[in-house]
């Protein structure tokens, strides 16, 4: 490996990392000389490839982390992501849900009745209604974290119509081929970092961790991380990064269909406008259904539509819509 290269990769590492402290003291001024000395290097050296920019990010976990083992799993992303290709995207699936009724022990009437809808692949579908409704309630099943008192669902690789025979899957089956990001995902992160969301729960096997890596590579640039390093403390990320990095979360599984609840909530309009931005360009990669109440900004990404109406009963909803989404949420 060139020196230039090394400086380069430790010119990066200094700018990413968190801030020197002790700015005030002797320490911190002769830190301060020597990161620009190294930038100034680095400016002589070549563009940065992809490996440089994995290696980059490794070097700065290596050296912010406080955990020995969470430092190692990252060195195994690294190494297998240097040799791994991307994955193949995902072909997206069509969704096909018949005569849903969900009724919980103890509850006095059901909070789904008899939900039908049905989803082409690569498309993005919309339920609205009020609060409360049971919209919720139906991403849950649909992600097969809660079983139907009855009805059927059906996520397949090829178009299936409303209605068309087919086995219901189990919850299990439901769960290998779904993602599901929850309203203020943000409040449920595990990890401290972005690397250590990514790989909350994976294989710690050179071969899984090379999946991941590979589909981080892919992921992480569609939702606008690209530039974010791997070691990037989540809490120090904006509102709308966080939002992104749950995405991502979700989407290095990569699922068929990906489940949204009320992804644009909490955030500023700036932040709106680029998750929804985000949304557009996944629906080319994965069928997606999202629950929401801002139609205004999702209104032009919008497939096919659902009204969720009180007692957990869905009608379709003609879209576009009338100018007046507001009224509708």
């Amino acid at each position: 490996m060139s020196s230039r290269l090394v400086k380069q990769q430790l010119a990066d590492l200094l700018q990413t990392a968190t801030p020197i402290k002790g700015q005030g003291t002797a320490a911190g001024v002769k830190k301060r000389k020597h990161k620009k000395s190294l930038k100034k290097a680095a400016a002589k050296a070549p563009a940065r490839d992809a490996d440089a920019i994995r290696l980059r990010n490794l070097k700065y976990y290596e050296v912010t982390t406080v955990s020995e083992k969470a430092a190692a799993t990252a060195a195994l992303m690294a190494e297998a992501g240097l040799s791994g290709g991307p994955p193949p995207a995902p072909a997206g699936a069509s969704l096909d849900v018949s005569g849903l009724t969900y009724h919980p022990a103890g509850a006095e009437a059901p909070l789904l009745s008899d939900v039908s809808l049905s989803l082409p692949p690569r498309s993005l579908g919309l339920v609205y209604g009020r609060s409360g409704a049971g919209k919720t309630t139906l991403l849950q099943l649909l992600a097969g974290l809660q079983q139907p008192t009855s009805g059927r669902i059906l996520i397949s690789a090829g178009a299936v119509g409303a209605g068309q025979a087919g086995q219901a899957q189990s919850a299990a089956e439901r769960l290998a081929r779904v993602g599901l990001v929850f309203q203020f995902p943000e409040r449920h992160f595990l990890g401290d970092t972005l690397q250590q969301e990514l790989a909350f729960a994976w294989p710690q096997t050179n071969a899984a961790l090379g999946q991941l890596a590979a589909a981080a590579q892919v992921v992480l640039p569609a939702v606008g991380l690209g530039s974010v390093p791997l070691g990037a403390p989540l809490r120090q990320l904006s509102d709308g990064y966080q939002r992104r990095a749950a995405l991502a979360t979700a989407l290095v599984r990569r699922p068929a269909v990906l489940l949204l609840d009320e992804p644009l909530a909490g955030l500023d309009w700036r932040a709106r406008a680029d998750v929804a931005s985000v949304l557009g360009k996944l629906k080319t990669e994965c069928t997606v259904l999202v629950v929401s109440h801002d139609l205004r900004e999702l209104g032009s990404l919008v497939d096919r539509a659902w009204r969720m109406l009180p007692g957990g009963r869905l009608e379709p909803s003609p879209w576009p819509v009338p100018s007046d989404l507001d009224s509708l949420g």
